[in-house]
């Protein structure tokens, strides 16, 4: 499996994180799996192949086939089984980036996978073809770039507030409390949450819990030999059992289990992805 992806320019800086592609070219088995894991971005995916997705909680098997998908924000991880041979491409959008773009509110689209004009409207489909279709990377990054920016062209102005107070959350690593938002932004807390979860999708305690768990993932990454216990105490958990019981939400396994049985090389792109987030090699959030 291959991944590889390309930061935009700086004329799509305020909405798009980056440009990224799976290839699987694995000989050895029929499938390959991508595991998708909360981080507090947008995603849309396109998809030349069918693939599957394997909900981790309930272990069924859905099938997603060839088009453009809208990801909204997960709070639980899947999984992605995708044919060898196959390519997925994706444009991953920062989590203020539709605020005043899309009417509908974005908690509808909360851990799930919906076709692209669910939420944009009218789609053109020679545009997603072009890009599904093209191989050579660079020239579908070209046609992406456009693509993205006729979606957006109409607003390019966000919701700044909002991005203060996600950022505010981001750079405590989701260690901040709350509260602490109330009197730093001039909110409320029933303001401040029926705004996330109109503009976001997500609570602005849901929101901090994704990224102190994935803060968690980065120190693994540059520490895997240390006891998960005291990764869990650097990464803000208060001790084994409240990283135990968050840990279960978003995987359905203890961090001992899921460490064991993930294939080093599937978590280390997820990792590495969050570690460029957490130290803003994307560019601000």
């Amino acid at each position: 499996m291959e991944y590889r992806e390309t930061k935009p320019d700086k004329t799509l800086l305020t909405h798009v994180e980056s440009f990224w592609e799976i290839n699987t070219n694995d000989q050895t088995s029929s499938f390959t799996k991508v595991l998708i894991v909360p981080e507090a971005v947008f995603d849309i995916l396109f998809v030349a192949k069918s693939l599957f997705i394997y909900n981790l909680k309930n272990k069924n098997y859905s099938k997603l086939f060839p088009g453009v998908y809208f990801l909204g924000l997960f709070t639980e991880s899947h999984m992605l089984l995708i044919p060898d041979n196959t390519d997925i491409f994706g444009i991953r959008l920062k989590p203020f980036s539709l605020t005043k773009i899309t009417a509908a509110p974005l908690y509808k689209f909360r851990d799930s996978m919906v076709k692209l004009e669910n939420i944009f409207g009218f789609i053109k489909k020679n545009e997603v073809d072009v890009i599904i279709n093209t191989k050579e990377y660079d020239q579908r990054i070209e046609y992406a770039r456009a693509f993205i920016a006729r979606i957006i062209e109409k607003n390019q102005n966000i919701d700044l507030t909002l991005r203060d107070q996600l950022n505010y959350l981001m750079d405590s690593y989701g260690s901040a409390r709350i509260s602490s938002l109330y009197s730093a932004f001039y909110t409320n807390k029933t303001s401040l949450r029926n705004h996330f979860l109109s503009r976001v999708g997500l609570s602005p305690k849901e929101l901090a819990r994704i990224w102190r768990m994935n803060y968690f993932l980065q120190l693994r990454l540059e520490n895997s030999s240390e006891n998960l216990t005291c990764t869990g105490l650097d990464a803000g958990y208060f001790d084994q059992a409240h990283l135990i019981k968050d840990f279960k939400t978003f995987f359905f396994t203890s961090p001992l289990q899921f460490m064991n049985c993930q294939e080093p090389e599937e978590l280390k792109i997820i990792q590495e992805r969050i570690k460029r987030r957490l130290t803003s090699f994307y560019s601000p959030l």
